[in-house]
């Protein structure tokens, strides 16, 4: 009876910490305006290779913040690499840097600690191959992990179209701004990781607390 009693409160305090979670972990921009869970962006600025050796790249311009009551938060992270023309996607987030060349889902092994009142890098560029044209989809999702690192459910999502090159019919159609794709306050400022009130989020009202 106690180990059905002690089962049950563990269940209840890992469903707990998901509930409490799932809405502290968000994407944002590196001044920390928020985007909303589902947002769609756009990544059209080319960076030029640091080093000259040609291997220009288009960086996600992402951001992870923390917004609850804690000091931080473990995140995870998972890729639907939806597209790739050409060239290959670096993810660097969380701690350590894999190159993916062709499209497919992972789940990224291991956390990363993010704090509250900063924004962690996402650190995720798509580099096309030299002197080719085309884009790369991929779909970004926050895994939430509890103080001991265990997963305890899915965060946000946002998609991000890295382009190189005319978008395709299909994507210029669905495509939004970087600012189309923020959160507001009630007033019509961008919502950051230190709002806390009524926000507007994809044309619908919500509560940062």
């Amino acid at each position: 009876m106690k180990k059905t009693l002690l089962s049950l409160a563990l269940a209840l305090l890992c469903l707990g910490a998901n509930a409490q979670t799932k809405e502290e972990l968000v994407f944002c921009d590196k001044d920390g305006n928020i985007y909303p869970d589902g947002a769609v962006i756009t990544a059209t600025e080319k960076t030029e290779d640091p080093y000259g050796g040609g291997e220009d790249y288009y960086d996600s311009g992402i951001f992870v913040g923390y917004i609850g009551e804690d000091i931080a938060c473990n995140a995870g992270l998972a890729l639907d690499i939806q597209h790739m023309d050409n060239g290959v996607l670096s993810q660097c987030f969380p701690n350590d840097c894999v190159i993916y060349n062709t499209p497919g889902q992972i789940v990224r092994t291991g956390t990363e600690v993010v704090y509250a009142g900063t924004y962690t890098n996402l650190r995720s560029e798509w580099v096309p191959g030299p002197g080719t044209t085309g884009y790369c989809t991929v779909v970004y999702t926050l895994r939430i992990h509890d103080n001991m690192k265990f997963y305890v459910g899915d965060g946000p999502t946002i998609t991000v179209h890295f382009c190189n090159g005319a978008f395709p019919a299909s994507i210029a159609s669905a495509k939004q701004t970087n600012a189309d794709a923020r959160m507001y306050t009630v007033t019509g400022q961008p919502a950051t990781a230190k709002t806390r009130g009524l926000v507007i989020a994809n044309g619908k009202k919500a509560v940062i607390r």
